[in-house]
């Protein structure tokens, strides 16, 4: 049980990103991977590195220990639509 003071502290670093790639040895030693392209997964603000692509579009770079898990897209598109309007 996380107390609300804390949740509240730790919901500003929570960052809900859409997986492009994953490379050869992501998770290797779990019996399954965490994620795949195209999930929306959960990982802390401040992980990896960001960096340009050729496609001159930001990209986040993060170990595969800092991908928590996979959230359902349909409610993370809703949330990101509510938060534009």
């Amino acid at each position: 049980m996380i107390p609300d003071s804390v949740r509240e502290s730790l919901s500003v670093l929570e960052n809900r990103v859409v997986v492009v790639e994953v490379g050869p040895f992501a998770w290797n030693d779990e019996p399954k991977p965490r994620a795949k392209p195209g999930d929306v997964v959960l990982i802390t603000k401040h992980a990896g590195n960001v960096a340009t692509g050729a496609d001159g579009k930001m990209y986040r770079m993060v170990n595969c220990r800092e991908i928590y898990c996979t959230i359902d897209a349909k409610l993370f598109e809703a949330t990101r639509k509510e938060k534009a309007a």
